[in-house]
């Protein structure tokens, strides 16, 4: 649970956020034209923000 305390999420919020993430890079593995910077932006805007 160390991840957690260092990224300063819960438990949920983390899988949540996850789950989106993944959500994401399924549907543009599918349909490569959907989506091509979503999950990177998602990501890169939660880290810029600790």
């Amino acid at each position: 649970m160390n991840h957690l305390k260092t990224i300063g999420m819960s438990y949920f919020i983390h899988l949540y956020h996850a789950w989106k993430v993944a959500f994401i890079l399924v549907v543009h593995g599918l349909f490569p034209n959907i989506w091509e910077w979503k999950a990177s932006e998602l990501i890169c805007d939660h880290n810029n923000k600790n």
